[in-house]
């Protein structure tokens, strides 16, 4: 009898710690009831612009409040997300990268923005003088190209200019983002290598601004160029399995939108971004391959490009970064 009473003791003594684990887990859940998601304010994050917009984010839909948080430097963005201030948000491809090198396993990639030949988000922009003509690449040879902040700008630039100039003498220079357009009207360099929606606001500013060339990380990196993406953190998706697919879910529902409403998705952007609606409706909209449809080839060679002792010094398998969700999508 004491065999069985011990062995009894034993059963229910496992049963009260897994009963407490649950309602722990649970409770947790409850307190928690919530999701932040960090965001730049640009278009290219215009899949959550209208997640939000249209109802996609939805608590109802979700299964948690979802929290959209506005972040404009791109070194806070990573800071937020590795500090878990935020649970998920999009940030620079490069970046996506980095976190995987550094704290593996940490984040997942769930959506991708690409820059393709028929939509480019990158230009080589310059300011026409009369004492100066710069046609193409090689014309700048020598000259003062400005860029924005950051190793992956130079990077780029870099691979872009390679077989087109010398490196040795021609000068990258990085630049703030808010000092971008002026500096190239002032004459302070020679170009100026941007994205869409500065490319937009650039030419809106001075009809003496010309595109020489357009898509140039298509055409002398990777084609198409995947520049961005969404993570969720790996905690968040373990902790919150359904409200991760469901979050993915929404931002696919707002790439269908976006590409069957193109003109109207325009009007949602001024909400979240400093565009005027004039200039929202001249801006170039960010393609974005949707969970079902990232090309990890082409996202593997991408990081296979940036492999250098100024950039990634370890080769990334992207297939671990991947957050494949299987639902489908009506």
């Amino acid at each position: 009898m004491g065999y069985f009473r011990s062995k009894l003791a034993v059963i229910l003594l496992i049963l009260a710690i897994v009963t407490v684990g649950l309602v722990s887990v649970r409770s947790t859940e409850a307190k928690t009831g919530e999701v932040n998601i960090a965001y730049f304010p640009l278009n290219v994050c215009l899949p959550i612009f209208v997640a939000q917009e249209k109802g996609f984010f939805d608590e109802k839909n979700i299964g948690l409040k979802v929290n959209l948080i506005k972040i404009a430097d791109p070194m806070v963005m990573d800071q937020t997300l590795i500090s878990g201030s935020a649970d998920a948000g999009w940030a620079g491809m490069y970046d996506i990268l980095l976190f995987q090198m550094r704290t593996p396993g940490k984040f997942k990639l769930a959506l991708s923005n690409l820059s393709t030949k028929d939509h480019p988000l990158d230009y080589m922009l310059v300011y026409e003088k009369p004492d100066q003509k710069i046609e193409k690449l090689s014309d700048l040879n020598g000259k003062i190209i400005g860029r924005t902040v950051g190793i992956f700008s130079k990077l780029t630039m870099e691979l872009i200019l390679k077989d087109e100039v010398d490196l040795s003498k021609t000068t990258l220079q990085e630049i703030p983002g808010a000092a971008m357009v002026q500096t190239l009207i002032s004459g302070k360099v020679d170009a100026l290598f941007v994205y869409e929606p500065l490319v937009t606001i650039a030419l809106s500013q001075s009809d003496k601004i010309k595109i020489i060339d357009k898509a140039l990380t298509c055409k002398k990196i990777v084609d198409p160029f995947p520049n961005a993406g969404f993570v969720l953190s790996s905690k968040f998706i373990k902790e919150n399995p359904e409200s991760a697919k469901k979050i993915v879910k929404a931002l696919d529902d707002a790439v269908n939108y976006i590409r069957a409403n193109e003109k109207e998705v325009k009007l949602i952007i001024p909400k979240y971004t400093a565009l005027s609606e004039d200039l929202a409706n001249k801006v170039g909209l960010v393609w974005c391959w949707k969970n079902g449809e990232i090309k990890l080839p082409v996202i593997q060679k991408l990081a296979d490009k940036f492999r250098s002792p100024d950039g990634l010094t370890d080769r990334i398998d992207v297939s671990k970064i991947y957050y494949k969700v299987n639902y489908k999508n009506k």
